[in-house]
């Protein structure tokens, strides 16, 4: 059973300075958990409750030991984006959210910090990263967990790195999201961008964190369906490869997205919750769209980004399905 080391290594990861030190997030509920099992992320530990287990039909694995055959590893990466360890080129992209956070050295050796969930759990041969299944007892569990009613498992998982194919960005349509810092409202655009068939996401670097508690759990589990990238936005939508697609931007007082040509592929940018999007970003805007109210008057001063957003996605979808 997991010690107050470990339990005090999962809480730490609640705080971001933590997560960008180990390039690991906390999972949290029988879905999300699930969700993450059937992904291509990797799973670096699972702590479940008895009862869990049993529903499962999984044995718990101590350290050292991979998890038992047919308990959920490691997705079988169908549709899954290839990740990376080069750099990105002079785009502004990052390689994973915070950047290299860990990398091989000349010899190929990983050189990414150790953590407690880690510790002696070796290779596969075929290279994956197996994952300890702990039993934790309910009590544990709410020491560990960041929900108020804990539920009976939480996983931590491997923050990803996504390679940006920017040519595939040409044919289709990507989400820029520049400066939304409401992890609500990122979760949720997460959430509505896998419902309408959007799976590539762009961020800038000071937007919220998708690997935030908040975040991941808003999503419901479209967080490991869509690839996301941090970059500098202003640099990245002007890089050659991005030259002459669509850029839609959302703006208070522009014509009705319902009315407006659209593509099926380009970027739909969306700004920040109070300030909208950067002179920096709107510059490179070839196509204004807004959402106007049904009482222009004594009515809501804006629409919430997130139902904003959303409602463009639905729009997009229904033009061009």
């Amino acid at each position: 059973m997991p010690g107050t080391a470990t339990i005090k290594f999962i809480n730490s990861l609640k705080q971001k300075k933590y997560r960008r030190q180990h390039n690991l997030f906390v999972v949290e509920g029988e879905k999300m958990v699930d969700e993450l099992l059937a992904s291509c992320f990797e799973t670096e530990a699972v702590y479940a409750t008895k009862q869990w287990l049993d529903e499962k039909g999984i044995p718990p694995s101590g350290p050292g030991k991979s998890a038992s055959p047919g308990s959920g590893q490691q997705g079988s990466g169908r549709g899954c984006p290839v990740r990376t360890e080069r750099g990105a080129g002079n785009t502004g992209v990052k390689n994973s959210e915070y950047g290299n956070t860990w990398q091989k050295d000349q010899a190929g050796n990983d050189t990414r910090s150790e953590s407690p969930v880690s510790e002696g759990s070796g290779k596969h041969d075929d290279g994956r990263l197996p994952f300890p299944v702990y039993q934790i007892g309910e009590k544990e569990l709410s020491r560990a967990s960041s929900l108020t009613t804990p539920n009976k498992v939480l996983a931590i998982a491997r923050i990803p790195q996504f390679e940006p194919d920017l040519a595939a960005m040409k044919n289709t349509l990507t989400l820029v999201l520049d400066r939304v810092q409401d992890p609500g409202n990122l979760g949720t655009l997460i959430r509505s961008a896998d419902w309408f068939g959007v799976d590539t996401l762009l961020l800038s670097e000071d937007s919220a964190e998708v690997t935030n508690p908040k975040v991941v759990r808003s999503t419901m589990g479209s967080v490991f369906r869509v690839r996301y990238h941090y970059a500098h936005l202003p640099s990245l939508l002007a890089s050659p490869e991005l030259q002459g697609i669509p850029v839609y931007g959302a703006f208070a007082g522009a014509g009705p997205v319902w009315s407006h040509p659209l593509s099926p592929a380009g970027m739909i940018v969306l700004g920040n919750e109070s300030q909208g999007i950067t002179p920096e970003v709107r510059k490179l805007i070839n196509h204004r769209i807004g959402i106007p109210a049904a009482r222009p008057r004594g009515g809501p001063e804006s629409l919430n980004i997130a139902v904003a957003g959303s409602i463009i996605l639905a729009e997009f979808r229904r033009r061009n399905c």
